[in-house]
């Protein structure tokens, strides 16, 4: 699929990435500063992984043709080898930069704070490093236009105008990486930018649904929910006990309880309401609207813990009705002080359960729709 031009584009963000770090209008002070100045350059993978030792090496040319020390690590995808080789330098007076290809992009939160102590900057470099804001640049891949690069290769390399008019059917399947990987959504819609006009896709007449919003709103929006809650739980069973009910076996996840489906209706409830601290985790493709399951954990009198949503403040008073977390780092630390505080904790849960028993219940639900109608009418009688 032609990735050699995207391979050779490292190339150029390497060099971008130096440009970022050295002001080339002055190279003469930049040669003499650069003498006695490291950069520290982190990879997520193995030193013989082709594409990741192209970049290690065009690091190193680049940075000591400018008269720098450049020390090259390979994390071997092991995000706590990369965490001790950053920690590793950060003592070290001559460092004056990171560049750092994260293994795990929610996991440097602490060892980017020491280098923020130190005023050391940090360059995040091919992917976003998430859930903080000690980072001082950020540079990539174009995903988009490289997913345009791999279409256009498609439709030569398959002829897909001919096989549309010979009314040929050909099938394919797109493994698109790791679910919380941020760039396969780019990624796939520069491919079905690409290839969507060859897809037959039915609809009616009117409809605004295409493939790359398909794919976004079922396929990558549960994925990476999924991915979400699997890396919160994680965080959460280091430091207390978790207990998951759910029909999705979770049973691979060491230091949490798996419990197994319970019934909705009878058994659902007691859970909601005998939990300490329940969470809910909105489906990204929720755009707007409170889900299901923050009525159902208020309404049991359960204390809530979820993401935020723009309606909630209409509703309910955050801190007073419920608790919205920010992030893992946010969760854990809003989980450890709310466990600590049970009063408080079980006030919240109770302030919530009386707002949806008195104002979000059937009745109030009906008379507010019989009025809605009722409004309606009167305005057509106007007219």
């Amino acid at each position: 699929l032609e990735w050699g031009r995207v391979f050779k584009a490292s190339r150029e963000f390497i060099e971008q990435t130096k440009n970022v770090l050295f002001d080339k209008k002055k190279e003469e002070e930049k040669e003499t500063a650069a003498a006695d100045k490291k950069v520290g350059v982190f990879l997520p993978s193995a030193a013989d992984d082709s594409r990741w030792a192209l970049d290690g090496e065009s690091f190193q040319t680049a940075l000591e043709g400018d008269g720098y020390d450049a020390e090259i690590f390979f994390a071997d995808e092991d995000s706590d080898t990369q965490v001790s080789q950053i920690q590793s330098i950060l003592d070290d007076e001559k460092t004056s930069a990171l560049v750092i290809a994260p293994v795990d992009a929610y996991g440097l939160n602490d060892v980017l704070e020491q280098a923020y102590e130190k005023s050391i900057p940090v360059i995040s470099y091919d992917q976003l490093i998430m859930d903080t804001d000690k980072i001082n640049y950020y540079v990539t891949f174009d995903t988009r236009k490289a997913g345009k690069m791999v279409g256009d290769s498609i439709i030569k390399k398959m002829d897909l105008e001919k096989a549309r008019e010979e009314k040929r059917t050909l099938t394919i399947e797109f493994l698109m990486g790791s679910p919380d990987d941020r760039d396969a959504l780019f990624f796939y819609n520069g491919v079905m930018e690409k290839l969507q006009e060859y897809f037959e896709l039915e609809k009616s007449e009117g409809s605004f649904s295409d493939l790359g919003l398909i794919f976004q709103t079922t396929v990558l929006g549960f994925k990476i929910a999924e991915v979400e809650r699997r890396r919160a739980l994680i965080e959460l069973s280091k430091r207390y006990h978790v207990n998951v009910y759910s029909n999705s076996d979770v049973s691979d996840m060491l230091r949490i309880q798996y419990c197994g489906s319970v019934d909705y209706w009878s058994e659902l409830p007691q859970v909601f309401r005998m939990s300490k601290i329940n969470l809910n985790f909105t489906i990204p493709n929720i755009k707007s609207g409170i889900p299901l399951r923050v009525w159902d954990v208020l309404g049991a009198g359960g204390f809530l813990m979820t993401n935020y949503q723009a309606e909630i403040p209409y509703y309910f008073k955050e801190g007073e009705d419920l608790v919205c977390f920010d992030g893992i780092n946010d969760l854990c630390e809003k989980a450890e002080y709310y466990l600590a505080h049970e009063e408080e904790r079980l006030a919240i849960a109770e302030n919530g359960y009386r707002k949806v028993r008195e104002h979000h219940n059937y009745i109030e639900r009906i008379n507010t729709m019989l009025d809605i109608i009722e409004e309606n009418e009167n305005q057509e009688n106007d007219i």
